[in-house]
C-alpha cells in the first residue's frame, strides 16, 4: 500500500500498486457538467478538495469518468445530517442509486468523509465509462472527493492482443492457380467426332488398299499376255 501526497502537501488515502487514484480536482479526467462547485477540508479530503453538486430540480448534474481497467470505485463527503443520493450509470449497464444512511445518530451529526458511493463489479478488460449523476438537493448534495480504478496490467494486455491458435476447417480454402475442366458434353463429342474421323481415314485406306491390289493384279496379266505373243 502506498500513501499518495498532492502537490499541496494534503494526503490522499493508500492505494495498492494495482490502483490508480484520480482526484475530484484532475478535470483533464473527470469531465463535469454545470452544476459543481469546489470546497475541500485541507486536513482530511484528498488534494485538500472536494466537487459539491448544486442540484436544482429540473436540472441534471453529472460528472463523467472514463478509463481502461477492470473495476471502479467513488468516495466522496457527506456532510452533516446529510444523505446524498446518486446515481452510477457503468457502459450499458443498470444504473446503481446509492444513498447515504448513517449507522448512528453521532454519524449523522458529523462529517463523514472517504465514503465509498460506488464500487463496481468484475470488468472485462477495455475500455469503460462511468456517469456520475447528483440526484439531491440541499442536504442531500454529493460532495466527489476521488475515483480509484484497477488499470489493465501488462500481462493481461498480452494475453488481450495474443492470437487465436483455433484452427478451423472451414476456414482455409485452398484455389489452384490453374485450373482446366472439361464439360462431359466436350468429352462425348470429342469421342464421336475421334470415332468418325477414324472410320472415314479407314475406308480411305481400304480403298487405296483394294485399288493397289487391282492394279497389280491388272499388271500380272498384261505382262503374261505379253509373253504369250
Amino acid at each position: 500500500m502506498t500513501a499518495t501526497t498532492s502537490a499541496l502537501g494534503f494526503p490522499c488515502p493508500a492505494t495498492s500498486f494495482s490502483q490508480i487514484l484520480v482526484d475530484d480536482s484532475d478535470v483533464a479526467r473527470i469531465d463535469y457538467s454545470n452544476g459543481w462547485i469546489i470546497e475541500g477540508n485541507k486536513t482530511f479530503e484528498c488534494n485538500g478538495t472536494t466537487h459539491g453538486s448544486a442540484h436544482k430540480a429540473g436540472t441534471l448534474t453529472t460528472a463523467t469518468f472514463s478509463f481502461e481497467g477492470l473495476s471502479v470505485q467513488v468516495f466522496g463527503t457527506v456532510g452533516i445530517n446529510g444523505d446524498p443520493t446518486s446515481s452510477y450509470q457503468l457502459d450499458d449497464l443498470p444504473p446503481f442509486l446509492f444513498t447515504f444512511n448513517a449507522s448512528t445518530p453521532a454519524a449523522r451529526e458529523s462529517i463523514n468523509y472517504r465514503v465509498q458511493f460506488y464500487t463496481s463489479p468484475q470488468l472485462e478488460p477495455g475500455f469503460h465509462t462511468l456517469v456520475i449523476s447528483s440526484l439531491g438537493e440541499g442536504s442531500g448534495q454529493m460532495f466527489l472527493d476521488y475515483i480509484l480504478y484497477n488499470p489493465i496490467t501488462s500481462a493481461q494486455t498480452r494475453s488481450i492482443n495474443l492470437p487465436s491458435s483455433t484452427f478451423s476447417e472451414t476456414s482455409t480454402t485452398v484455389t489452384p492457380h490453374c485450373t482446366s475442366t472439361i464439360s462431359a458434353g466436350a468429352f462425348a463429342g470429342g469421342v464421336v467426332g475421334g470415332t468418325t474421323l477414324g472410320l472415314i481415314l479407314g475406308i480411305i485406306l481400304l480403298f487405296f488398299q483394294r485399288r493397289k491390289k487391282s492394279d497389280s493384279h491388272y499388271t500380272t496379266i498384261s505382262n503374261s499376255a505379253g509373253t504369250s505373243s
